[in-house]
């Protein structure tokens, strides 16, 4: 449902003008971001990303998985960088169409996840 004007930020109307690539390409650089906080232990621009994470992950389709990629992304350790990455690289697969790959990337997956 539209937003009335006055219950819009920047933000957000720069997020509903992004098509889907444009999306997903700003999750990955939050997810650095992310990475970034969690190793200098800055809890609140950590919580601050992944609200702008959850915001621009919110319009995209539930095939991309972005709950479970901005989980990871704040997930400290090397296993929640992995995955996240892992996702990432998922979402834009299925954005390309490229299906042939999609299998590789969620077994490898399924073997962090155990």
């Amino acid at each position: 449902e539209p937003l009335a004007m006055d219950d819009l930020d920047a933000e957000e109307l720069l997020i509903q003008t992004m098509n889907d690539r444009q999306r997903l390409a700003e999750l990955g650089k939050l997810v650095g971001t992310a990475r970034y906080a969690l190793e200098g232990h800055d809890n609140r621009s950590l919580e601050d990303t992944k609200r702008r994470m959850q915001r621009i992950a919110k319009p995209l389709a539930d095939k991309y998985r972005t709950n479970e990629l901005v989980n990871a992304a704040v997930d400290s350790g090397e296993r929640g960088a992995r995955l996240a990455e892992l996702y990432l690289e998922r979402s834009f697969k299925l954005l390309d169409e490229e299906y042939a790959e999609i299998p590789r990337i969620e077994r490898a997956i399924r073997e962090l996840q155990s």
